[in-house]
C-alpha cells in the first residue's frame, strides 16, 4: 500500500523528474557499452481480457491485415474457451499469442484471488491450462504476461518459466526493470515502455485513453516521441493496449512496422 502511494505521488507530482533520471541512465548504459541488445524493432501487443474487449477484435485483425503488420495478443485460457474462433483467426493471421494465465487471477468473470495471493504450483497449473487450450488450436505459446502485471510483479515468475520451457516474459515495465531485453536464467524478459508524463504507468491506452489522462491526440503525440527515442536507442519497443479502447484511427496510427513478440526469440 505504502509503495501504490509513493508511486502515484510521483506519478503525478515528480514525473518530469522520474523519466529524466531513467533516460539519463539508459543512455549512460549506452554510452558505457553495457546494452548488450542491439536492433529496434517494434512490438504492439493487445491484453485480451474483458468480455468487451472481443467485440473489437474482428475490425483489428481486419485493420491489421490491411496494413500488414503482426501484433501479439496476450490470451487467457477461459475466454479461449468461450471464443475459439477468433482465437483461430488470431492464429491464421499470422500473430503471435502470449500466455496471460487461464483465469486471469483477480478477474471480474472467473476469479477474485489475485495472483499474488497464488501459491507457486497454483501459478504454474494457470500457465500449463491456458497452454493446454490454445495449443488445441494448433498454437504453441513460448511468452507469458502476468495478470494484471502492473500491479502483479513477481520475479519468482521466471524459474516456472523455465519448467514450462517457455522462451520469454513480458510482465515488467521499464522503469522496474530496464528499458531493453534482459535474460533471467534462460527466459528473456521483454519490458513494456512507460508513459513518458506518468513513468510509474506504462504507455498503455488504460490511462491514456479510458482514465482521461491523456487527450487523444496527446495519446498519440507520446506514441511518436516513444516510437522514435526507443528506434535513436537501438533498443526494441513494447506497448500494450486494451482492444476495447482501440478504434481504426488509433490502430492505424500506433500499428506501424509492428512484429509479432516471437520474432525477438529468433
Amino acid at each position: 500500500m505504502i509503495e501504490k502511494f509513493i508511486r502515484a505521488f510521483f506519478n503525478r507530482c515528480c514525473q518530469n523528474f522520474i523519466y529524466k533520471k531513467k533516460i539519463e541512465e539508459l543512455e549512460k548504459e549506452k554510452k558505457e557499452g553495457k546494452i548488450k541488445w542491439r536492433g529496434f524493432s517494434y512490438h504492439l501487443t493487445f491484453d485480451v481480457d474483458l468480455k468487451e474487449d472481443h467485440e473489437r477484435l474482428t475490425m483489428i485483425l481486419r485493420e491489421l491485415k490491411k496494413l500488414k503488420v503482426k501484433a501479439s495478443f496476450a490470451v487467457v485460457g477461459k475466454w479461449v474457451e468461450i471464443y475459439p474462433k477468433i482465437y483461430e483467426e488470431i492464429i491464421k493471421g499470422g500473430h503471435c499469442l502470449i500466455n496471460h494465465s487461464y483465469s486471469h487471477p483477480f478477474s471480474e468473470y472467473f476469479s477474485k484471488k489475485r495472483w499474488n495471493e497464488l501459491e507457486e504450483m497454483e501459478k504454474e497449473e494457470e500457465i500449463k491450462r491456458a497452454h493446454e487450450k490454445v495449443l488445441e488450436l494448433g498454437y504453441e505459446m513460448k511468452v507469458f504476461r502476468t495478470p494484471h502485471f502492473g500491479k502483479q510483479k513477481d520475479r519468482g515468475i521466471y524459474k516456472i518459466l523455465e519448467r514450462l520451457g517457455y522462451k520469454a516474459s513480458s510482465s515488467f515495465l521499464a522503469i522496474d526493470s530496464k528499458f531493453y531485453p534482459f535474460k533471467v536464467g534462460d527466459v528473456i524478459e521483454l519490458p513494456l515502455a512507460i508513459c513518458k508524463k506518468h513513468p510509474f504507468t506504462a504507455l498503455d491506452s488504460f490511462h491514456s485513453i479510458r482514465k482521461g489522462w491523456h487527450t487523444k491526440t496527446d495519446f498519440i503525440k507520446v506514441f511518436n516521441q516513444t516510437y522514435e527515442f526507443y528506434k535513436k536507442m537501438e533498443i526494441p519497443l513494447v506497448i500494450y493496449v486494451d482492444p476495447i479502447d482501440i478504434n481504426k484511427e488509433i490502430l492505424r496510427i500506433i500499428a506501424k512496422n509492428s512484429k509479432g513478440l516471437d520474432s525477438l526469440l529468433h
